[in-house]
Order: structure tokens, then C-alpha cells, then sequence
């Protein structure tokens, strides 16, 4: 196909192709027919990821890990792992698969997330590491690390929290930042 193609733009009408371009076209199952825990409909086992579902590139390996927890929860009769779209990029691609369906690999655009504010780096230990636990993706000293951080974290929301700004604080505070940008720096006073 890629040769046909090539051939049909001026000059190229002798072009000789050494090695042809990666995953131009394949064939792939309708996501349509797969449930949120991309098990096949059809057949109840059966776990599709990658570009058997219509993804490419790194959402192959996502949509692969989702896919193979998936897996060993059913062999275990488990319930299945079902990342929302207020929970991880994942999330939004999966539901975008199975309730959109998608005529060409799937290219998830952060546009599309209706929570792209809340799927951000700085919080995605707060949001995904809990099911790194459960699913047992971290090694003890992880585990510890990932404990420690979220009671931390929760330590420091309970103190702002309790943290009250008079008027004439938030006044002062104003003042002090006036000053740093007019000096570029902050002064003996603030």
C-alpha cells in the first residue's frame, strides 16, 4: 500500500522502498465490542490491548497493563480494574474505546478529558498509587514510601484547614508581594 501510495506524487514514480514505514495499517477488533475492563464481549477470558483494540504507540502498553490486570483478576475472581476519566488519562482512553469506537488508531488528545485539570504529574501518586498497592505493583519499601506521602499530605490539608487570614493579613500579605515584584526580591521587611 505504502509503495502504491508513494508512487502516485511526482518524482517518486520509480521509488524503491528498503524498509516500509511502522504500523501504517493493521487490522484490529472493534473496541465497541469490549466492556471497561477491555475483556472481549464475545468471549468472557479474552483481554484486548494494544493494537488489537485500535490504540498505538504508549497507550498500547497502558491499555496492556489494564488489560492484563484484568486478566489475573478474572483467573483470581476478582473484580475488574475500571480506571474513570476523573482518575487517569487510562481511564479516558478506555472509555473513549469501548463507548466511541475509533476507525483509525486512537490518539488520545488531553483536550478530550473533561478532567484535565485534575489529571496532572504533581498528583498522580495521590491518584493511581493506591491501586499500584492493591494490585501489588510496589515492593514493600514503595509501599512504605507511598503511605508515609499520603499521610503526610493528608497531615498538611488538615493544618491549611485549620488556618484562618484576617482581612488585615491577607492586606499585609498584598503588601509583601507588591514589594517582591517591585524589588524582584524579597525585602528584610517581608
Amino acid at each position: 500500500m505504502q509503495d502504491a501510495f508513494l508512487r502516485t506524487i511526482k518524482g517518486f514514480e520509480n521509488i524503491k522502498i528498503i524498509r516500509p514505514a511502522y504500523a501504517v495499517e493493521y487490522d484490529y477488533i472493534n473496541p465497541i465490542q469490549l466492556n471497561s475492563s477491555l475483556e472481549a464481549k464475545v468471549l468472557s477470558g479474552l483481554f484486548i490491548a494494544g493494537q488489537t483494540n485500535g490504540t498505538s504507540g504508549m497507550r498500547k502498553l497502558r491499555s496492556g497493563l489494564i488489560a492484563g490486570i484484568n486478566a489475573c483478576n478474572y483467573v483470581e475472581n476478582k473484580e475488574p480494574l475500571v480506571l474513570g476519566r476523573d482518575e487517569a488519562y487510562i481511564g479516558v482512553l478506555i472509555d473513549d474505546l469501548v463507548t466511541k469506537g475509533t476507525k483509525e488508531p486512537y490518539r488520545l488528545f488531553t483536550s478530550r478529558a473533561e478532567y484535565r485539570l485534575k489529571l496532572r504529574q504533581d498528583n498522580s501518586l495521590e491518584r493511581l498509587s493506591g491501586y499500584a498497592v492493591k494490585y501489588g505493583l510496589l515492593n514493600d519499601e514503595e509501599t512504605n514510601k507511598y503511605n508515609e506521602k499520603i499521610q503526610k499530605v493528608g497531615e498538611l490539608k488538615d493544618l491549611f484547614a485549620t488556618i484562618k487570614l484576617s482581612d488585615e493579613d491577607i492586606r499585609e500579605l498584598k503588601i509583601k508581594s507588591l514589594r517582591r515584584e517591585q524589588t524582584g526580591s524579597i525585602s528584610k521587611e517581608s
